[in-house]
């Protein structure tokens, strides 16, 4: 089953000498030390400082520090309750906030300095949910595709990884898709360019839509919804669908490559961020042939390196 090679391959990341423990921690208290700075820039913008000035005429029952750390508490309390329903990771990590209770609270003084001491009980919320969910937006994704040894339809095991500390690795239990049911597109990552394509609407300007019917037509809102829904399943999804099922592989790599090379274009024009571009790898699994590459990028000139062919493609 394909599933068994995602568990060999999280056992490999967690027991991998690359990495001992001293240096999962030294990692993991640079990724804290982040995740409080980030919070923190948040805190300042949200607080009002003109607590922290001094006005002989103020006769709050509060002086102006203790105000400030209220509107610094109310904060975090309230991004504590924004992220308390995150996603759970898979292994439990209560072990290291207690034997690495001193190592923690020193990235809290480093990055709070005078007002840790106001706040410790908050901060110690705080770094439970950032071991035990995954409330970081930047971690890493990773696919597993092809066929196991009893898996008559090929399968795509998807996880999200963070972090290995303690020999343990931070992760978002692995979502199974299989094609038992016909033909998939599975994009990854950047997304809502293939979605746009197979749907023939912009995810945002289909948002933008419901927003406006629900507004302004709410008595025939589902209906209105429904009808755009239904022509996108009927005029665009269904003929691309029904194209896959009888597209040679060599014309279902090119069009990967195609939407690729698409959603590359599409950020490039619109001046985002540049996630997706470059040379493109384009690899065919099947269950008769194995992996066959399709398109490979080198980072080197093939035919100036003849010992690398020599060493990886051997007779």
């Amino acid at each position: 089953m394909l599933e068994d090679c995602v568990d060999s391959f999280i056992h490999f990341l967690e027991y991998n000498r690359l990495f001992d423990r001293s240096a999962q921690l030294k990692i993991c208290m640079s990724e804290l030390e982040s995740f409080h700075r980030e919070l923190l820039h948040n805190i300042r913008k949200d607080v009002d400082f003109h607590y922290l000035k001094t006005d002989e005429l103020d006769t709050n029952i509060f002086s102006p520090w203790e105000e400030s750390i209220v509107a610094i508490r109310n904060c975090l309390e309230e991004y504590i309750r924004n992220i308390s329903d995150s996603v759970e990771y898979k292994n439990e990590f209560s072990s290291v906030l207690i034997n690495y209770k001193q190592e923690i609270d020193n990235v809290g003084l480093l990055v709070y300095e005078n007002i840790f001491s106001e706040i410790t009980d908050l901060l110690d919320q705080a770094n439970e949910l950032f071991f035990n969910k995954r409330v970081r937006m930047y971690v890493s994704g990773i696919v597993i595709s092809g066929f196991g040894e009893d898996d008559f339809t090929p399968k795509t095991c998807s996880i999200e990884v963070d972090r290995v500390v303690e020999n343990k690795l931070a992760y978002v239990d692995y979502e199974i898709n299989d094609c038992m049911n016909g033909p998939a597109f599975l994009p990854y990552a950047q997304s809502s360019t293939v979605n746009s394509f197979i749907s023939g609407i912009d995810e945002d300007f289909q948002d933008y839509i419901g927003e406006f019917v629900d507004l302004n037509c709410p008595l025939h809102s589902e209906n209105l919804k429904n009808a755009i829904l239904g022509y996108s399943n009927k005029k665009c999804k269904l003929p691309i669908y029904r194209a896959l099922n009888v597209l040679p592989k060599n014309e279902l790599a090119m069009m990967a490559e195609t939407l690729i090379n698409l959603t590359a274009f599409k950020l490039k024009i619109t001046n985002q961020l540049e996630s997706v571009g470059g040379p493109i790898d384009v690899a065919i699994i099947t269950k008769s042939e194995g992996f066959i590459w399709f398109k490979r990028k080198y980072y080197f000139d093939s035919e100036l390196n003849p010992h690398y062919n020599a060493k990886y493609y051997k007779d």
